[in-house]
């Protein structure tokens, strides 16, 4: 089993990440106006979610607070 290095790493997720876009930009290409405007809709809610997701919550952030004090 071959073990990778770092940039290799770093080049397979930039990879990976640049095939992906290029199918949305296709999908987005080959689509109606609105099916555009939907397709959209549900990606920017989609990056909206792990977003909020990644953000710690109050009980984190007040626990923080109260160990500074």
């Amino acid at each position: 089993m071959a073990v990778l290095g770092f940039t290799e790493i770093v080049e397979l997720i930039a990879r990976v990440l640049w095939s992906t876009r290029i199918t949305y930009l296709v999908l987005l290409s080959t689509e109606s106006d609105s099916e555009r405007k939907r397709i959209r809709r549900v990606e920017t809610q989609r990056l909206l979610q792990e977003r909020e997701q990644n953000l710690p919550g109050p009980r984190i952030l007040m626990t923080f607070s109260s160990n500074q004090c």
